[in-house]
């Protein structure tokens, strides 16, 4: 493959993993690239700090498997959890690969999941069970965290994140406290048992590693039973826990954001839903109405909990918000210093308590709010700063600032989208006066020039009769195009643009990725141009 960087050509060639499949990296000469899927280009790999890792011996890196490479020097992690390697010394002989999450030499362990490394005692193995727990000769890890007070020869890994001992129960690393290790049982998430709880023990029911007995709603209390026979001695108190089955169906009120309500407890459902500005699409629509998808926040009490809007909710008259792109947790944040009684919405993303102005759950230093202007759900301005998302543009100067519409500003005719400069765009001088939006990710120019989400199209798309139907395709007076993955248009010869058409971005995704016109239908996923290769 050929890309151009800087002033030169640089040939690369792709890596393959050691069970021969190809990795998203790219040897070259000087240094060991990355495909930056959001920009269709070429990078090299950095290191924790985010400056260019330099020095690797590239004839010699080479995958040692899971996400560790290696030179003849150095070891390198590709971390799952970010885009920042971690580099080591290596030593030689030494080192091991034990699965795709660690790697251990005669001093350290090794972790895939953050790109880090710790001291351990002896040698390190994976433990019997579930989960991406080691253990050493005395201790247990999660990643490159050391469990407290763990013991290394009865630690078992257990479903939906918890682990145990002969001494104690734990949740992703964390003792829970009064559990039972001899009776504790943990459900995988798909696992139907008829308990509102992923886990219990003798004394009580668990959710995400918290005790409690009464919040979660017990479904089918003989379900259970039969799937655990002779254990109703064991667990007791179950019996004496109230069965919906034996009770009337719980009014649900669904309160959106994947947040609902009954008059027993509060619950949530992790994405996917609908963020703001977005619709949900396909099965996805249907998420927000199934129980089963909910679970317990056994924590809240649904006496004390008012839910707002964008993640932030009340609780005993508390402020709290929750990110609602995170797919994996919840985990809300306190908000102390903010004027619960008088919190309201400035628009999108924003709001204020009438003194300070609060952005994703966190204060603007020095952002007043009366003298703040809103020009998108995600852009505000305070006169002498913008922000996006609650973050400052701090190269940004308002002089020359124009707002375009959507998420498209421009400074001196210098056009930005989201927080980010188009460096591909700028040979092109942007101004209100001399483009049009075709759709909300779409410029067209006064000169014909077409600019696509972060790209400047090509010459040969007409801005004028361009028509955008969805992220899949489009068309103008003399062509059809599909779009791939790096917002570049390609042509279908074989579509005729006067009679195509493809369904819009209210349509369900798999609809929108067939197109058609009065000849025959056109599937995006086989129009794709196959990658070049050297």
């Amino acid at each position: 493959m050929k890309q151009t960087n800087s002033q030169k050509k640089l040939t690369v060639e792709r890596l393959l993993r050691v069970d021969g499949t190809e990795a998203n990296l790219y040897r070259g000469e000087e240094n060991i690239f990355f495909l930056a899927d959001d920009k269709g280009c070429l990078l090299p790999i950095k290191d924790k700090e985010g400056a260019t890792i330099y020095g690797i011996d590239t004839k010699a890196f080479a995958h040692l498997g899971g996400h560790f490479y290696g030179d003849k020097t150095h070891l390198y992690i590709r971390p799952e959890r970010s885009g920042r390697w971690g580099v080591f010394p290596l030593v030689h002989g030494h080192l091991r690969i034990l699965n795709e999450w660690y790697a251990f030499d005669e001093r350290y362990l090794y972790s895939g999941m953050f790109g880090a490394r710790r001291r351990i005692e002896g040698e390190l193995r994976i433990p019997p069970g579930k989960g991406y727990y080691a253990v050493d000769s005395k201790h247990a890890y999660i990643n490159s965290t050391r469990i407290n007070n763990s013991c290394a020869a009865s630690f078992i890994g257990l479903e939906c994140d918890y682990a145990r001992d002969a001494s104690q129960v734990y949740f992703r690393g964390k003792a829970i406290e009064g559990a039972d290790p001899d009776s504790f049982l943990s459900f995988n998430f798909n696992e139907r048992t008829g308990l509102g709880f992923d886990a219990i023990d003798k004394y009580r029911g668990y959710n995400l590693g918290k005790a409690d007995s009464n919040s979660a709603e017990i479904k089918d209390l003989q379900l259970f039973f039969s799937l655990y026979p002779g254990s109703e001695q064991t667990y007791s108190w179950l019996l004496n826990s109230k069965s919906s089955t034996d009770e009337t169906e719980l009014s649900w009120q669904f309160l959106g954001d994947g947040f609902a309500v009954t008059e027993q407890a509060v619950y949530f459902t992790l994405p996917p839903f609908a963020l703001a500005g977005e619709s949900l699409q396909g099965n996805h629509a249907g998420r927000l109405q199934d129980k089963d998808k909910y679970q317990c926040l056994t924590e809240l009490a649904p006496g004390k909990f008012q839910y707002l809007q964008q993640g932030y909710y009340l609780y005993d008259c508390q402020l709290y918000w929750r990110d609602l792109e995170d797919r994996y947790h919840f985990c809300a944040l306190k908000l102390s210093k903010v004027n619960a009684a008088t919190f309201t919405c400035i628009g999108g993303e924003y709001f204020t308590d009438g003194s300070k102005v609060i952005c994703r759950g966190k204060i603007l230093k020095g952002v007043q709010p009366d003298v703040v202007q809103l020009y998108s759900e995600y852009l505000l301005s305070d006169g002498l700063s913008l922000y996006y998302r609650g973050k400052k543009l701090s190269r940004v100067m308002l002089e020359n600032f124009e707002y375009l519409g959507h998420h498209y500003f421009s400074i001196a005719g210098q056009l930005y989208r989201h927080d980010r400069e188009l460096k591909n765009a700028k040979s092109q001088s942007v101004y209100q006066s001399n483009c049009r939006f075709i759709s909300a990710e779409c410029l067209a120019l006064n000169n014909g020039r077409v600019i696509y989400r972060n790209l400047l199209q090509n010459k040969q798309l007409d801005g004028v009769s361009l028509v955008v139907f969805n992220h899949y395709f489009a068309k103008d007076g003399k062509h059809v195009y599909c779009i791939d993955w790096n917002d570049r248009f390609h042509v279908i010869a074989e579509a005729d643009p006067k009679t195509f058409h493809a369904p819009d971005f209210r349509q369900d995704v798999k609809l929108q990725q067939k197109g058609h016109d009065k000849q025959r239908t056109f599937d995006w996923r086989q129009l794709l141009p196959e990658p070049e290769y050297s």
